[in-house]
This record gives C-alpha cells, structure tokens and sequence, in this order.
C-alpha cells in the first residue's frame, strides 16, 4: 500500500492509546504519540523552557491556564496593568503576558511540521496534537475518534490508574475540558465533535480488540491498491 495516515483522537479513559497500538501491530505501521514529538523538540530546546512544560500548560490550561511554564509576567501594580494600550509600558506587559501563549503557539506549529515530517517517512499512526485537522487535506488519510460512555471510562480509570471512583471521575472530568480547549484553541475552526472526523467508534461497545480489529481492516480496506 502506498502511504497513508491514520490519525486517532479519543476521549479520556476510552482506551484509545490500546488501540491505536494493537491497530499498529496489525497492520505493521508506527504508531507516533506526544512522547515522540516532544523528544523531536527537545533536542530544538526552544525559548530554553522545557518542552514537556509547555506541551503541559497547552493540554492542561482548562485546569491551571500557567501550567508548569516559568512566570514571564512582571509583578506590577493592578493600576499599571490598566494603563491605556498606547502606553509603551503597557505595551510591554502586554507583550510579556502573552508570551507564554505564543510559545504553545510556536510549539503547535513546529509539532505539527514535525508530525508531516514523520508521514512523509511512510504509513503511520498518529495519536492526538490535533491529528485529525493537520491532514485534513491530505489525500490518503482516515481519523478515527475513540469514545465510551462515562461509566466504562470511570471503570477503565479505576483499573489502570489503581485510583477510587470519586478520583476518576475528577480526572476525566479535567482532561475532558483540557481536551477540548486544546481542540478549540488550536483549531478553531472545527465547532462540531464530528468535524473532520470520518469514524466515531464506542471502544465500551467492542471492547479494545474487537475496536482495533475492525478499524484495522477498514484502514486496510479503505488503503489498498
């Protein structure tokens, strides 16, 4: 088969990362996850912050918008801070409160050129960072959204996380709106779950293997020559 690209994003807890990686082994591709782009960017160390710091306070901003990034703020006065925008000191704190936003910007882009650079390698599988929407256009690709009913996410949580109910379910509940404000930063334009998505699956339905299986053969399917 000629290259293609399968891009998954999933719901918190749905068991999307098992999936993606038994659909790896079946059909004999790569499967490339955040660890491995912030190991490419690491090696860049761009702004001297850490990338993983960064990569953190993206994902994570619905609960704590600082996340692990160093305070680039000044601490100034409330009255300073309302100075008029054409002040020139204002202008500068200005610049300084959004430089943390426009680092996780910067660092978006350059994953996201990092994630072509690993496609054009040949047929992988592509985990989150927004998969789905950098190869909208590309010509050969299918992206899969994996989810489950919260309870089977609860359960799932509990199993592999070793952690109570109440826990669980806080957790999923935070990575739930971290998701989603990742999504709605980053890529604006999708306003729909289903927005450049061509396969919503329940894993809670099929279960881990029955899911991976079925997606597997509908790539195979859908890629063949």
């Amino acid at each position: 088969m000629d290259s293609y690209v399968i891009t998954i994003s999933r719901k918190f807890g749905s068991m999307g990362h098992a999936i993606a990686l038994r659909m790896g082994d079946s059909l004999g591709i790569p499967v490339y996850d955040r660890s491995v782009l912030e190991a490419m960017e690491e090696g860049r160390k761009p702004f001297g912050l850490k990338t993983a710091a960064v990569s953190a306070a993206a994902e994570t901003s619905a609960e704590d918008p600082a996340g692990d990034i160093m305070q680039t703020e000044p601490s100034v006065p409330e009255q300073e801070r309302e100075e008029p925008a054409e002040s020139s000191q204002s202008g500068l704190f200005s610049f300084f409160r959004k430089k943390s936003g426009d680092a996780q910007q910067l660092l978006f882009e350059r994953q996201a050129a990092d994630l072509r650079l690993l496609a054009a390698k040949g047929p992988c599988i592509i985990i989150g960072r927004c998969g789905d929407w950098v190869f909208r256009d590309y010509p050969r690709v299918m992206s899969i959204f994996i989810y489950a009913e919260d309870e089977v996410r609860v359960k799932n949580c509990m199993e592999l996380l070793h952690t109570d109910e109440e826990s669980a379910r806080e957790l999923i509940e935070r990575q739930d709106c971290a998701r989603e404000e990742y999504r709605r930063r980053f890529c604006p334009e999708l306003l729909r779950e289903t927005d450049c998505r061509h396969i919503l699956i329940d894993s809670g339905k099929f279960g881990v293997e029955n899911s991976a299986d079925v997606l597997a053969a509908l790539a195979k399917s859908l890629f063949s020559d």
